[in-house]
Order: structure tokens, then C-alpha cells, then sequence
């Protein structure tokens, strides 16, 4: 087996993605975006775990069981939380509070 070494420009690149993703997320946190800020925040976070797996894991080069061993565990996780996801969706919300009888004289 040959040793395959990133360049030096290309971790230098993914490095400098990564700051500017961060600061993205930094500016995010500052914006009121409503229902839109966390899944914002969880793509910014998606993309900068693609970024660490793909060039300082260096699974764009591994064989092809090393890529499905991790496809494998990151659709077990997005599984899971789909489940949990759906789980909260379907419950019914509490009352606030409980129903008032109405009494009736005879």
C-alpha cells in the first residue's frame, strides 16, 4: 500500500472552509431567523463534518467498505432521529388546564 498524502493546499483550503463555516454559524447565532435557524445551523454543521470526513478523515480515498461503514452509522443516526422527530410530531399537547364540570342542580 503507497502512502497518499493530502496536499498541503488542499488541507489549507478545507481548513479555511471551515473558518468561514464557523464564522457562519458565529453570524447565524446572532440573527433571529425563527424556524429557520436550526436547520440552518444543522446544514452548516453537515457540511463541516462532510468537510473533516473527506479530506482530514481522507474517506474520499478509503475503499469502499470504509465509506459504507460510515454511510452505514450516518443513515443509522439520521434514522434515529427521524423516529424521535416523529415521535414528538404525533403526541397530543397537554391540556392547559383541566376541564371545568359543569354542575347541575336537580
Amino acid at each position: 500500500m503507497s502512502a497518499r498524502f493530502a496536499s498541503t493546499r488542499a488541507l489549507t483550503l478545507a481548513w479555511l472552509a471551515l473558518v468561514a463555516l464557523a464564522a457562519g454559524s458565529l453570524a447565524l447565532s446572532r440573527v433571529h431567523l425563527g424556524a429557520w435557524g436550526a436547520p440552518l445551523a444543522m446544514g452548516i454543521a453537515a457540511v463541516k463534518a462532510a468537510v473533516i470526513a473527506l479530506w482530514f478523515m481522507e474517506l474520499g480515498r478509503e475503499r469502499f467498505s470504509s465509506r459504507g461503514a460510515v454511510a452505514l452509522a450516518v443513515g443509522f443516526v439520521l434514522l434515529l432521529a427521524g423516529f424521535a422527530s416523529l415521535d414528538v410530531a404525533s403526541r397530543a399537547t397537554p391540556p392547559a388546564r383541566p376541564p371545568v364540570r359543569a354542575e347541575v342542580s336537580p
